[in-house]
């Protein structure tokens, strides 16, 4: 039926568990037009999880993707195998029986954010500060979010507002996971001097342990594992949970504990409003985004998906970054001009005479790291039999403890 469909230019999508369909277009043509416009078989080997002469499948996650690449194929001026009617047939029929459709009919949205909270707040905000809760207010929705990442350089005023987003959200009570230098210098004071009524608040700097009724509970990065059993200890007092993490770049790694203990916290709390702030959220690598997919999309972001997403936007993914800035663009608010800003950080330079400067040069620091090496590979060199000797007698000691065949094939082949 699917080749009839094909043949007859009938396109169709639907959905099986956690697969979206395509059915009535050759999936091998519409192979070869991705990996010729990314000049890689990378995209086209991991997105799809079957392409045949009929139909194409891929994890429900990767709709945005599709959905862009199918645009981008559409749009180009390039010949294509899948003719552009097809193409914008696929696309249509994607948007329209998916979530997709979601993005162009929701005109009158249900806002997400009370603003009058705002009164609550000693200072106004700022022309960024507004654009962002109004993107924030649209869009999570729309994309089908559970938050937000927030990309503001110092001085811009990312603390101030994630307090303006905790509040407008009314949320029961609100998780800031932050830095342990800021925890007092920058939130604390933020809590007596940016509210005009100071919220209560516990921090994990007091020498007392959270209990509930507070407000506001912040934590430092090497108190998340506490942060995790509270939570759990007190399930169900709390229904609207807001988590904030700041300076979020330092969980950009999947494998790290601090990173699986903040996925954790996510977990515990259920929450639908996570904010990843940073100055830079995202250095350089298309893996760095899966932690915050993690917890900010809804559940889609399977395993199978997370493989996928790996393989594809993995170290040395460049020719696919435009589809991964795509979906970040989606996902993200960066504050590009921050106009005039009261509290903008003022950076003064200042000069400072060195009597000593010429010896950190360039071309001094070369001279005294080759100075350096010579010195110690003539050391080496001198006591190369003493460290030799006590090489080989490591190796005969461990060889005495050998007891099994399969570690004595092993040691043969270590030596």
């Amino acid at each position: 039926f699917n080749a009839v469909m094909r043949f007859v230019g009938l396109v169709r999508v639907h959905a099986h568990k956690n697969q979206i369909i395509i059915s009535g277009v050759s999936g091998d043509l519409l192979a070869k037009d991705i990996t010729k416009m990314w000049a890689s078989g990378r995209v086209t080997n991991n997105l799809f999880t079957k392409i045949t002469r009929s139909h194409v499948s891929f994890n429900r996650f990767f709709i945005i993707e599709v959905a862009y690449i199918l645009g981008e194929l559409y749009e180009s001026k390039k010949r294509t195998n899948v003719s552009k009617r097809i193409l914008k047939a696929m696309l249509d029929e994607l948007i329209e029986k998916t979530w997709l459709k979601d993005i162009n009919s929701r005109k009158n949205y249900v806002p997400r954010l009370n603003l009058t909270h705002l009164n609550k707040f000693t200072k106004k905000t700022f022309p960024h500060q507004m654009e962002f809760l109004d993107i924030y207010n649209r869009y999570v929705d729309q994309f089908h979010l559970n938050g937000y990442m927030l990309a503001a350089k110092p001085g811009s005023g990312k603390t101030l507002t994630q307090f303006f987003l905790s509040e407008c959200l009314e949320a029961d009570v609100a998780f800031l996971i932050v830095p342990k230098n800021s925890v007092d210098r920058v939130w604390e004071k933020g809590f007596n001097e940016d509210f005009i009524t100071p919220p209560s608040y516990w921090h994990s700097l007091m020498n007392e342990p959270p209990t509930v009724g507070k407000r506001y509970y912040v934590f430092h990065y090497e108190q998340l594992q506490q942060a995790v059993d509270f939570v759990k200890a007190n399930k169900g007092a709390w229904k609207k949970i807001y988590v904030g993490l700041d300076e979020s770049h330092n969980f950009n790694t999947r494998d790290s504990l601090r990173t699986n203990l903040f996925i954790d916290l996510c977990n515990e709390t259920k929450a639908a409003d996570v904010l990843w702030a940073s100055g830079t959220p995202i250095k350089a690598l298309g893996y760095e985004t899966i932690p915050f997919l993690i917890t900010v999309v809804r559940e889609d972001f399977d395993a199978d998906a997370q493989a996928a997403f790996r393989k594809i936007f993995g170290k040395d993914a460049k020719r696919a970054n435009d589809i991964l800035r795509h979906r970040i663009g989606l996902m993200s608010y960066k504050v590009a001009d921050m106009g005039k800003l009261e509290n903008k950080v003022n950076v003064v330079e200042i000069k400072v005479s060195m009597p000593t400067a010429k010896n950190y040069t360039l071309f001094n620091l070369k001279e005294m790291m080759r100075a350096y090496i010579e010195e110690r590979t003539k050391f080496y060199k001198e006591h190369f039999d003493k460290y030799l000797k006590i090489y080989n007698d490591s190796l005969s000691f461990y060889e005495k403890t050998i007891r099994k065949d399969e570690e004595r094939k092993e040691f043969q082949r270590y030596k």
